[in-house]
This record gives structure tokens, C-alpha cells and sequence, in this order.
């Protein structure tokens, strides 16, 4: 069909998707319109799903080359998804928690469910009685939810701090790092970032009635509540001192909501070992849980790393270069954080950081105990404009994570 209007003649039919130019060229459609159309949460959530429909696939292949089972069957991925953290979780779906604490013929405490926080399995739970759909599955469903949520309050979180741009790309650095598989496995690491990203969204726009629930539930998702302790005891001491010579009642009012949160951070920090406590009767049950899962059973701060260090690199070099690496972060942290992702972030690493120092000890976990450190995805992508740059960052995580799914999951002995 042809409109005629004066000299100028539309083509209304023939030319649907392309605009004719002089002398026959066509101007083609910019194949990012689509992208730019969509809203931030849009854009984060198609970031997220491609890299689900990634890791799927290659958790897919990566079950069937993994040891067969007994019987010879190979394993499907609802089979192995629902493995290691997963099968104390459903335990604790099935059969709540031990009291008093087993222990074994000499009375040392032996591994048992109170290491594993209740708000993911009691979540779950509770979905599966109303769905009635089965752990695996109804897991997984929470585990992606809650992770789709956490990308999209992080893109909000960021684009406050670096712009629409940079926290795009640290969405994707995220969606793709290496260990982000967990983020759809019957783990508690999704729900966990979930509650950081909201605390740390809350702290940014100064929500502290807001902040106050997320935190209790925070205490009750991972043991994560001392690092942001320490963001609540920072964010508190620059609230004072921005209020400093002010008339009384404007610190008293200014500060209300600050101090509010800080005591809820403290109370969050010792949340799950004080229900540890009334559950078993033991003061220190859930110390003693934990030390049940090292050899030999005892939690002593900075060990685990400084042997690993001697043992990789020997006994002067490994320290040495232990102390090099978190001088490195902490540098960086330093330099860029503070100005590119703001104080309330760079605490957040900086604290977290120090956490993992201090308490870690299974090094298999390693990767995807980093994810809650995802303001570092803004600093890392913020060293450079260019796109090449970015994209060829998110191929080396997303094949890193290859990588690290064979090993895992081919392994008998190593857990994610």
C-alpha cells in the first residue's frame, strides 16, 4: 500500500523494518533498541537469565560426565543440584534441628545441622507444603527468586554510586562469575545476597525502619552478620559525626534511626549462636558444631590460611604473600572504593574480607564465598571503558566456571 501526501510517498508495506535512504540504501534497525528499551530491572533480569540458561546447560553436561552412580546410571541435574549443603538443608526440612547436640563415643560434638542457618530451609519448607511440589525443585524456585531479586536491587544499588553503565556490567560480572551456579542451587547463598543488597540499599537512601527487619532475617540466612556489624558501627560513626554541632534535637532525631539499626546489626551478629544456645542447652553449641567440621576440631582465627599458604608456597613466602594479597585489597579498597562505589560498600568488602580471613576453612568453598563481595565487580569494571574489555572479562568468569563446575562435580571428595 502507497500514501500519497503532497511529494512525499510512504511505503507503507515494503518497508516495515527498514528505512529507505537516498539512492536506494537502507538504514538498518539498531539491534540494541531492544536492550535500550527496557527498564534497569529489565536489563538486569535478561542479564541474569542468560547467564541461568549458561550455567544450566553446562551443569547439564557436566552431571553426566561426573561418576556414575553404583548402579551404573548417569546423574541428571536435579540428581546432583540437590548435593553437599543441599542435603543438610532438606534434612532440616525433614527433620529439624538436633537437641541435645550429638556427639560421638569420646563425647566430641559431630557434625550436625545447627551449622546451617533456618531461613532458607524454613522458607522452603514452607513453600513446599503449599505447592506441594517436591525440595529440589521447590529449592531451586526460591533459590532463583531470590537471586533475581538481588541482581535488580543491585543495579538500583550501584546506579546510584557509578551510573546505569557501570552497574549493568557488574550485574553481569556477577550473573557470570565463576561459582554464581550456587545462585540456583538448593544453597542459602542466594537469599543471603538478597539481604545484603536490601541492608546495603536501605543504609544508601537512609531507610532505617526498613533496615531493622532485613537485618534480623540477615542474621538468620548466613553467617554474615558481624562483617555488616561492622558497616552498621562505621555507617553509625559518619552519621555522628555529620550531625556534630548541631542543636541537641536535631541529633537527637538525626541519629534515632541510625542508633536503631546499629543495636539490630549487634543483635543480628549473635543472632543463630544465641538460638543455638537455647535449642541445645550448650553456651557454645554453635562453636562447637563448627569445629566438629575441621580437622583437627577446634576454630582458631587466621590458621586455615596461613597453613594453606605454607603449604603452597612454604613456610616464610606463604605468610609473606598471605599478607601481600589482603594488603593489595585493602589498597584498592582504599584508593577506588571509597570514590567510585561509596563507604557503606567498600566497609562491606573490607569487613567481609577481613570475616573470611579470620573464620574460613574450607577452601573448595572459596568461590562462591566471594559473591557477597560484589561491589568489587564495579571496581573491576571501572578500570577500563572499553566494552572488549568487559566482555572479554565476562568470558574468562564464565569459563573460569566451567571449569570449576568439572572439577567439583567430577570430584568424590571436593564441594562447592
Amino acid at each position: 500500500m502507497t500514501i500519497h501526501s503532497g511529494p512525499l510517498v510512504v511505503d507503507v508495506i515494503s518497508e516495515p523494518v527498514a528505512l529507505r535512504r537516498p539512492g536506494g540504501r537502507e538504514r538498518r534497525r539498531d539491534p540494541w533498541s531492544l536492550w535500550r528499551c527496557l527498564p534497569g530491572w529489565g536489563q538486569a533480569l535478561a542479564v541474569f537469565a542468560a547467564s541461568r540458561v549458561f550455567f544450566t546447560f553446562v551443569a547439564h553436561r557436566a552431571a553426566a560426565m561426573a561418576a556414575p552412580h553404583p548402579d551404573g546410571r548417569r546423574w541428571n541435574y536435579l540428581e546432583i543440584a540437590n548435593n553437599w549443603d543441599g542435603t543438610w538443608y532438606h534434612r532440616i526440612v525433614l527433620e529439624g534441628y538436633p537437641s541435645p547436640l550429638p556427639v560421638d563415643a569420646a563425647g566430641a560434638v559431630v557434625t550436625n545441622t545447627w551449622a546451617f542457618y533456618p531461613l532458607f530451609p524454613k522458607l522452603t519448607g514452607a513453600l513446599m507444603r503449599v505447592t506441594g511440589l517436591d525440595w529440589t525443585l521447590t529449592a531451586t524456585l526460591v533459590s532463583l527468586a531470590a537471586a533475581g531479586g538481588a541482581v535488580v536491587l543491585l543495579r538500583s544499588l550501584l546506579e546510584r554510586v557509578t551510573g546505569p553503565r557501570t552497574a549493568i556490567w557488574a550485574v553481569v560480572l556477577l550473573s557470570f562469575f565463576p561459582s554464581s551456579l550456587v545462585l540456583q542451587l538448593p544453597y542459602s547463598e542466594s537469599l543471603a545476597l538478597l539481604l545484603v543488597v536490601a541492608v546495603l540499599m536501605c543504609l544508601q537512601r537512609h531507610r532505617y525502619v526498613s533496615v531493622v527487619p532485613l537485618l534480623l532475617l540477615l542474621g538468620l540466612s548466613r553467617p554474615v552478620g558481624v562483617p555488616m556489624a561492622v558497616v552498621l558501627t562505621v555507617h553509625l560513626g559518619r552519621e555522628v559525626l555529620a550531625v556534630r554541632g548541631m542543636p541537641k534535637a536535631v541529633t537527637i532525631r538525626s541519629l534515632a534511626g541510625p542508633v536503631m539499626a546499629w543495636l539490630a546489626s549487634g543483635l543480628a551478629a549473635v543472632e543463630w549462636p544465641l538460638l543455638v544456645w537455647w535449642g541445645t542447652g550448650v553456651p557454645d553449641g554453635y562453636t562447637r558444631t563448627m569445629a566438629a567440621w575441621r580437622t583437627p576440631r577446634e576454630v582458631v582465627p587466621l590458621r586455615p590460611w596461613i597453613q594453606m599458604a605454607q603449604n603452597l608456597l612454604g613456610e616464610i613466602v606463604g605468610p609473606v604473600a598471605l599478607v601481600m594479597l589482603f594488603g593489595a585489597l585493602a589498597w584498592w579498597l582504599a584508593r577506588r572504593g571509597w570514590s567510585l562505589v561509596g563507604a557503606d560498600l567498600t566497609v562491606w568488602c573490607g569487613a567481609y574480607a577481613a570475616y573470611l580471613l579470620a573464620v574460613l576453612d574450607s577452601f573448595t568453598s572459596l568461590p562462591r564465598y566471594l559473591l557477597p563481595m560484589f561491589p568489587l565487580g564495579a571496581l573491576l569494571v571501572s578500570t577500563s571503558r572499553s566494552r572488549a574489555f568487559r566482555v572479554t572479562l565476562t568470558i574468562v568468569f564464565a569459563t573460569v566456571g566451567v571449569v570449576w563446575m568439572l572439577a567439583i562435580w567430577r570430584s568424590r571428595h571436593w564441594a562447592p
